[in-house]
């Protein structure tokens, strides 16, 4: 709070020459204040100036040319409103040092810096999260108020900072003046740049940035002659985050307004939205003259909740709270927004939960539900904290509460502390991890205090003590990655508790490869070995896959948060000789300091089109004047885009279907020896693809031309490849056994181009009948029963020594078998049709 009077300003820090004889006001003022303080009933509650006033008079004693203004905020939150870390602190290797800044604002954290405002050089400053070195220092230009506070937008990559630049608190005719006015800078949160800036009217209350856009939160002041200090309005400014700054609307709220003995210092909500909505609070502010005089301002009901239309600032719902504290920070989840507030009464608290719906030309507020407990007494700057099912709050007695997020009933209370020091307070600081609520003050003893409470059962889990006697009580706790700052709004340090860093852990993305392979081809591909631990990451890559090659076979110095890219090839050389479509697994191995992975890596080997033909050879024997129909079978492996013809290169195999592609399953060919002699001929089928492999595929083809001859006994015609023929005598039979004039079956025998000359020739003086047929000779003897075979003597029936050859009517007839079978017939006789059917075929060689 600021004091004013019209020969002096009282100020939380006094200039040099100021201090001794505000000293002294200081204690008068104090004494009185206590003794006013006690007999004031509930309604009258005193604001942030009595919180003030009871700190510890060193605060006071910290010298500064320029007059400050006190501004408080409550609790650090993000845009979204949920003043949660996603990072887990080790909380069990805490150590403990000092940054000698002073912080007016909330530390925040963005790409592990570190920005805050440092109020003894008024300046932005960004730091190293890793070792705290200063990364960019930079002077705020029209610093005149010191009552800067920023705010950062990630996607854009700036910083925004607001203060009051113009104006003066000691103007006599300050009411005509209302020369306040604000300035918006944006810096580059790399090297601390101004990008731009805007002005707006009013003495700066608060700031805060979404995706691309800043919402600024002043007053419009004035004075009259019994009131020195009149908020007349309460402006809410939405900025483009582009550049160049702009304005997009400009909006009045109720919240904020009233009369004050001094400049007002009130607890100014931070802006809650998700894109679509803004949810603001406020409170109204009057002071007695009775409390004018002792310089005392009180906050009286109502307070309100404003729902706005992000976009065009529409006023969509306002909500009044009668009989209440100033309104604290809201917070947003999806629809639904949190508040809390305290009577003034019964100093019962009331914690509701409203939903908004934004839909096209209708937009609606509706209360879920709202719950009072004496529990839960909060302070003006309690925001409620979302974790998961609950609400985590600031309890103003000294403890920390949760409460269902779905229906207000209370979950659990942790006592952190009393309201006979800073644990207890509404400056008490507080924020919350993954697993814990992490609050910080000064004890009885005036030592500085850290608890860890887990936020699922409220117990306190762990304390951390210092030593050092501190005067001042913290005002913001931030926690990021690994460390904890806490600040203190009247003492040039911030205390850092930082654990050591974590391990290196490494995470590999992605998990896994599913590549098509096809011939040819070498894929280049490469994978992210991630670190989300924090100490370096270090490995090593290696693979027992032959068809894997690892470009870059090590990796170091992989930090928090960074990632090192390991290229590889899958090469399709390995399967070079494969025709089939095959399915193989190959692993990459990573080990490092910060685990191992297996990186599967499954590919589906896809070669070119391949012909299989079946089958793959043909050998057919064939009766000389027939035609015989053969099929092939295709099939196609690899990959599609098969197609090619058929080729012949004897006219005997004709080809039904030449072409064929990746559809044809059968070709049909004809074997035709309707022009062909008895014998064997060669030839082969060659299907030529046409696609990139250029395949030939070759089936050789044999046939086998026989000779086939039929005779019926007692007739004189013979059928020779089904052509007739005339014996000059007909066969008959004679002991069991086929008789025939044998010379026509003879002449029969020299059919194929390679084979002897087949004879038979008849010695009258001997009565002997000699043939030859290749390899044979045949010596037979009229009337018998012996032969000569190849110079062997054989029977000509085994069986029955009456089968002779036989002289008929002057013609010479031969047993059938015994003749046919040694010169190559295969014989086979017909009882039924008394028909000899007799076949030869050529012998392959």
């Amino acid at each position: 709070m600021i004091f004013k009077t019209k020969q002096h300003t009282v100020l939380h820090f006094f200039s040099t020459k100021e201090k001794i004889n505000f000293f002294k006001l200081f204690s008068i003022l104090f004494i009185s204040f206590c003794l006013f303080s006690s007999l004031l009933s509930y309604k009258n509650h005193i604001i942030q100036a009595s919180l003030d006033f009871v700190e510890s008079s060193s605060s006071f004693i910290h010298s500064s040319s320029k007059t400050h203004s006190a501004f408080w905020i409550s609790q650090l939150h993000d845009y979204k409103g949920s003043g949660f870390s996603e990072s887990d602190i080790d909380v069990e290797t805490l150590k403990q040092s000092e940054l000698p800044y002073r912080s007016s604002n909330p530390m925040l954290i963005h790409n592990e810096n570190i920005y805050f405002i440092d109020v003894v050089s008024h300046s932005l400053i960004c730091l190293s999260e890793k070792d705290h070195s200063v990364i960019f220092k930079v002077k705020l230009p029209d610093s005149k108020f010191e009552n800067a506070f920023c705010s950062i937008i990630s996607e854009s990559e700036q910083i925004f900072v607001a203060e009051t630049f113009k104006g003066s608190w000691e103007t006599e005719d300050f009411g005509l003046n209302e020369s306040f006015y604000t300035n918006v800078y944006s810096f580059s949160c790399s090297n601390g740049s101004m990008i731009d800036k805007k002005q707006i009217k009013g003495y700066f209350n608060s700031i805060v940035c979404s995706e691309n856009s800043v919402f600024v939160k002043t007053l419009l002041i004035r004075s009259d002659k019994d009131h020195p200090y009149i908020c007349t309005e309460c402006l809410l400014t939405k900025l483009t985050a582009n550049f160049p700054l702009s304005k997009c609307w400009q909006k009045e709220l109720k919240g904020g307004e009233g009369s004050f003995p001094n400049p007002p210092a009130i607890s100014p909500p931070p802006l809650s939205h998700d894109g679509r909505f803004l949810s603001v609070t406020g409170g109204t502010f009057s002071s007695t003259p009775e409390l004018y005089k002792s310089k005392v301002v009180e906050q009286f009901a109502p307070c309100y909740i404003h729902f706005l239309n992000e976009k065009t600032g529409e006023v969509i719902k306002s909500i009044e709270s009668k009989d209440c504290y100033t309104a604290a920070p809201c917070t947003i989840e999806g629809k639904n927004v949190f508040f809390a507030r305290t009577e003034v009464n019964s100093n019962m608290t009331k914690i509701s939960s409203y939903k908004v719906d934004m839909m096209l030309n209708k937009n609606s507020v509706k209360e879920r539900w709202t719950n009072i407990s004496s529990r839960l007494p909060v302070g003006w700057g309690s925001a409620p904290y979302i974790h998961e099912d609950f609400l985590v709050l600031l309890n103003r007695s000294g403890g920390i509460n949760g409460i269902n997020k779905d229906n207000g009933e209370w979950v659990w209370n942790q006592i952190v502390g009393s309201s006979s020091n800073s644990f207890g307070t509404d400056a008490t600081p507080y924020a919350l991890t993954k697993s814990n609520v992490f609050t910080s003050g000064i004890n009885s003893t005036g030592q500085l205090q850290l608890k860890i409470i887990n936020i699922n059962t409220g117990k306190i889990e762990k304390e951390y003590f210092s030593n050092e006697i501190f005067n001042n009580n913290p005002r913001y706790l931030t926690i990021s990655n690994n460390s904890i700052y806490i600040t203190f709004l009247g003492d040039n340090r911030i205390i850092c508790h930082k654990s050591p860093p974590k391990p290196p852990k490494i995470q590999i993305n992605p998990s896994e490869f599913s590549e098509n392979l096809f011939t040819g081809d070498c894929l280049f591909r490469n994978f992210s070995v991630f670190n989300i631990g924090e100490s370096e990451l270090e490995g090593s890559i290696t693979t027992k896959t032959p068809w894997l090659r690892i470009a870059k076979t090590s990796f170091s110095k992989v930090l928090h948060n960074e990632y090192f890219e390991i290229p590889f090839f899958i090469d399709s050389s390995y399967f070079q000789k494969e025709i089939d479509i095959i399915h193989k697994i190959g692993n990459i191995n990573i080990t490092s300091n910060g685990g191992n992975f297996v990186l599967p890596v499954n590919i589906q080997y896809i070669p070119p089109p391949h012909l299989i033909v079946t089958p793959t050879n043909i050998t057919e024997t064939i009766v000389v004047g027939y035609i015989m129909k053969k099929i092939l079978t295709l099939n196609v492996t690899g990959d599609v885009g098969m197609k090619g013809k058929v080729l012949s290169k004897k006219p005997w195999i004709k080809i039904l279907e030449e072409n064929f592609n990746d559809h044809t399953r059968i070709i049909q060919i004809e074997l035709d020896a309707t022009n062909l002699k008895a014998g064997i001929y060669k030839s082969e089928l060659v299907f030529r693809t046409d696609c990139k492999t250029n395949q030939v595929v070759t089936i050789p083809v044999i046939i086998q031309c026989a000779t086939k001859i039929v005779f019926s006994i007692g007739s004189n015609i013979m059928l020779i490849n089904s052509k007739k023929e005339f014996l000059d005598s007909a066969p008959f039979i004679l002991e069991q056994r086929s008789y025939l004039p044998i010379r026509k079956l003879v002449e029969n025998i020299p059919i194929v181009d390679h084979l002897n000359e087949t004879s038979i020739n008849w010695y009258p003086d001997e009565d002997k009948i000699v043939i030859h047929s290749e390899n044979i000779s045949i010596v037979l003897f009229i009337n018998n029963p012996k032969a000569i075979v190849n110079d062997k003597v054989v029977l000509i029936d085994e069986n029955n020594k009456l089968v002779v050859p036989l002289i008929e009517n002057g013609r010479t007839f031969l047993p059938l078998r015994f003749i046919a079978e040694n010169i190559g017939f295969d014989v086979s006789w017909n009882s039924n049709t008394q028909t000899v059917t007799l076949l030869y075929t050529p012998t392959l060689p």
